[in-house]
């Protein structure tokens, strides 16, 4: 009921949001609602937290309650505005008063008096509980004038939702009170259920009414031609049906015979008779006086027909002997005027067109002749990019493309000139990036078209384009956002291998601290197996960290048999344990050039659609081997021939068909439901491969799974080895650890300690500046963490070599937890990622050493 609350308002809001671009007085009618909304929200957040109230006592939640039924009526109030005759306000505000009363009435006399009459104890909640369905019905009163007298308001579906919603909150409030105030067992399913449905329609309303604007239906305000008499008639009956309900009620509680009482019966009785005569001398009145003004204007109307007659008569006369002297004169001409006026209603026409769709149209229009010169620019390309005429010359297109697309560019040109006349297409499409005058670029989507004359020869190129700036934002948003939707489906395997990996550093870093407490000699095998698992769980951050940064394609010699070595429990920890993963790899598999992290999300990307595509279980089979294609196979699938390294994908599911397969690597295209796919994993895995310079082919049918075979070219290189040297260089040097880990600091001194250098350390940016003050001379590398809290790394190593002032400033090594190219600066200082080991410290800070830095970069 929360959930469904706290919806309705934000929906509310958002009608708000939209309602204030329209008009103030819409923006507050459904601010008030979406307000009001909250405020029920807030209530019965409040009741939730502090418990319901049990001893019919006012709670904190009856505030937010009494507030949420005043913003109510000024969002319904601000729907309309009051009538302009002081009559029909005067009737408007008795009918309000009826409705109250009457409510009021029937509320107090069955349910409040007969507890009161009863002898039972109830209190000022009692009341409440007797004032809240009595707003209720005042609502679904204005709502139902709302809906049934129009208020010139244009949309009603809007305005019905809320009235339905009303009713049912009504009803649900109702059921509420009666309970309470009976003591009766709070099982309130039907009535949560009452309260769901209501805000619901709630919700519902505004997003109707968004929809409606965002169709460009908003409401206008304007007085109907013809108004509906039965429309007008109809909310008059409004009170005297809540009169008709009140009698009604009375006799139905006099019937089971309720104990009411009789004075406040009479009372009651006679106030709302009251209300009536004087709402019936006052419709009276209205219709005195209406009478007595119809009468005069009828007469006055009477009059002006006799005069208008008298003068039509005379002027048909002096037209008539007129008209026959000029008859002669005009014949002649008659015809000729008749075909001039409609050649110029057609050139008028003709231009109107013309200006309307090139002067209010979004997209871009450029025209170039046949020696593609520009000599015509829609206005839109000034609003779009900023160029303007200049002297009548309209904006060249060849000098807004970008210096990066225009060879693309011109290549399609040139291929869409030199195509046969008969050739189809006659048009191409491609994506350019534009320059705006400003200097920032923006994404056009241009369609290049042959304009010809009437005998076939071409005479220039139209040029349409669409900003697809956005488009192409939300895309690259949506791929990254596919990446993090992995990597949360990967979160249970990485927590389960972090879990295995900590398990046997904690338990073998035991024994080795038992082995050294009781004297015995430490097993160098333990030892090891601490680094080995730590150097598994270092690789397997760097391998999350690499499908999961946003960063451009870095290509380099690799073998496909690692990377899927390595990824090995990451793809078993995606597809679950309902599935089995079998590696069929070739031993002399062909070394490729590629992104190692783009490979992988291929990899992730075409098991995630093997899993989807096995919802009750299956075999995921991925082998890779060396092919050979000859020319005729090579052309069958878009490459050249050669020899390629193969990587194929192969599933047990569901299969597809020859219809799915033909748009399997659109963008956006998916067979999912709308919460389950993006439409881009295939997309992006045909894009990474065609980047690589490979090719990707689909092989299924219904009910036989599916085999995705990627082809990449084979290349000659090696993979460079990382383990080459192992020799770990020390030396003598001063070196400054600032690091505000303490259990970091005391491992990095250690490791630079046992190479043989002398080392100082600080905690933070302000005592590494002190301590180098108090020092003769500086230390001669500073080794610092650039995430620190005050003065991060590199602050700190700026103020150090500020306050230094040598001729040969220290060196510098900056290290962090964080991806390079999150945190390092981009002025070539080296930088060592953690986590680290002692021969990649060793090797780093013998580097930094010998390193001489780029003062001018910085």
């Amino acid at each position: 009921m929360l959930l469904a609350n706290l919806t309705a308002g934000v929906t509310l809001g958002v009608a708000a949001w939209y309602g204030r671009r329209r008009s103030r007085r819409l923006g507050i009618a459904w601010g008030a609602m979406a307000a009001a909304q909250l405020f029920s929200a807030l209530g019965d957040m409040v009741g939730i937290t502090l418990g319901w109230p049990i001893d019919k006592t006012i709670s904190v939640a009856d505030f937010f309650y009494l507030s949420a039924y005043s913003l109510y009526i000024i969002g319904i109030g601000s729907f309309c505005t009051l009538p302009p005759d002081p009559m029909e306000r005067q009737e408007l505000l008795l009918d309000a008063g009826i409705v109250i009363l009457s409510s009021f009435v029937i509320f107090w006399n069955l349910l409040f008096g007969p507890m009161v009459m009863a002898g039972a104890a109830v209190g000022a909640e009692g009341v409440l509980l007797i004032i809240y369905p009595t707003a209720d019905m005042l609502l679904l009163w204005a709502l139902l004038m709302l809906a049934l007298r129009r208020m010139r308001y244009r949309n009603q579906q809007p305005i019905r939702l809320l009235t339905a919603g009303c009713a049912i909150l009504a009803l649900s409030n109702m059921l509420v009170g009666y309970r309470i105030l009976v003591s009766a067992a709070h099982d309130l399913v039907m009535v949560d259920i009452g309260y769901i449905i209501g805000y619901t329609l709630y919700g519902l309303a505004g997003v109707i009414q968004v929809g409606l604007w965002q169709r460009n239906e908003s409401e206008r305000i304007e007085p109907p031609v013809s108004p509906d008499m039965s429309v007008l008639i109809r909310p008059l009956y409004l009170p005297y049906i809540w009169l008709a309900a009140v009698f009604l009620l009375l006799i139905w509680g006099q019937i089971n015979r309720l104990p009411m009482s009789n004075l406040s019966l009479s009372v009651s009785v006679a106030f709302i008779i009251a209300l009536v005569v004087i709402r019936q001398i006052l419709a009276l009145r209205d219709n005195i006086r209406l009478s007595h003004a119809l009468r005069l204007q009828l007469a006055e109307s009477d009059r002006m027909g006799e005069e208008l007659l008298k003068a039509r008569h005379d002027l048909e006369r002096r037209v008539q002997k007129r008209t026959e002297e000029l008859r002669q004169a005009n014949r002649a001409l008659s015809d000729e005027i008749v075909e001039h006026r409609r050649a110029q209603k057609a050139l008028r026409d003709s231009d109107l067109r013309y200006r309307i769709i090139t002067e209010h149209m979004s997209d871009t229009i450029w025209l170039l002749d046949k020696n593609l010169k520009t000599v015509f620019a829609s206005p839109s390309v000034e609003r779009f990019c900023g160029h303007a005429q200049s002297e009548g010359a309209p904006p060249s297109l060849y000098e807004q493309v970008s210096p990066e697309s225009l060879p693309a560019f011109r290549q399609t040109l040139q291929e869409l000139l030199e195509a046969p006349s008969s050739a189809a297409p006659t048009w191409r499409t491609l994506e350019v990036e534009l320059m705006r005058r400003d200097g920032s670029s923006c994404w056009n989507e241009l369609t290049l078209s042959l304009v010809r004359d009437d005998l076939g020869r071409t005479i220039g190129v139209l040029c349409a384009g669409r900003d697809i700036t956005d488009r192409r934002h939300l895309e690259a948003q949506v791929r990254q956002a596919q990446k993090m939707e992995a990597m949360g489906r990967l979160a249970g395997g990485v927590a389960h291998d972090f879990n295995n990996l900590l398990m046997v550093m904690n338990g073998y870093a035991q024994m080795v601290l038992e082995s050294a407490r009781n004297g015995e000699s430490v097993r160098p095998e333990d030892a090891q197996e601490i680094v080995e698992a730590g150097e598994r769980a270092a690789a397997l951050t760097r391998q999350l960290l690499a499908f999961s940064r946003r960063q451009p394609m870095e290509f380099c010699v690799l073998n496909l048999n690692d990377v899927l070595t390595g990824m090995h429990k990451m793809i078993s920890s995606l597809i679950g344990d309902n599935m089995q993963l079998h590696l069929d790899l070739a031993q002399d598999l062909g070394q490729v050039k590629a992104d190692p992290g783009q490979m992988e999300q291929v990899v992730m990307n075409l098991a995630v659609n093997a899993r989807d595509a096995m919802p009750t279980g299956g075999v995921l089979t991925v082998t890779t081997a060396n092919v050979q294609l000859d020319p005729r196979a090579a052309a069958d699938i878009g490459l050249e021939a050669g020899r390629y390294v193969l990587l194929s994908v192969c599933d047990t599911g569901v299969g597809m068909t020859d219809e799915i397969r033909e748009h399997l690597f659109e963008p956006f295209f998916t067979t999912k439901e709308p919460s389950k796919g993006t439409g881009l994993g295939l997309s992006t895995t045909y894009g990474i491969v065609r980047q690589s310079g490979g090719q990707i082919v689909v092989h299924s049918t219904p009910g036989h799974g599916a085999r995705f075979d990627i082809y990449l070219p084979r290349t000659h290189a090696t993979v460079m080895d990382e383990s080459a040297s192992l020799s770990s260089p020390g030396g003598s040097e001063t070196v400054l650890v600032v690091e505000d880990r303490d259990e970091v600091r005391r491992l990095a001194i250690r490791m630079l300690e046992s190479l043989g250098y002398h080392v100082l350390e600080a905690a933070c940016g302000v005592d590494a500046l002190a301590l180098v003050q108090s020092l003769e001379s500086p230390p001669d590398l500073i080794l610092a963490d650039l995430a620190m809290p005050g003065m991060d790394g590199e602050e700190t190593v700026e103020r150090i070599i500020e306050y230094s002032q040598t001729t040969s400033p220290p060196r510098v090594l900056y290290m962090s937890g964080y991806p390079a190219g999150e945190v390092a600066p981009n002025h070539g200082t080296p930088f060592i990622q953690k986590p680290f080991t002692l021969h990649t410290l060793a090797q780093s800070v013998r580097d930094a050493l010998n390193h001489t830095p780029d003062r001018t970069s910085e």
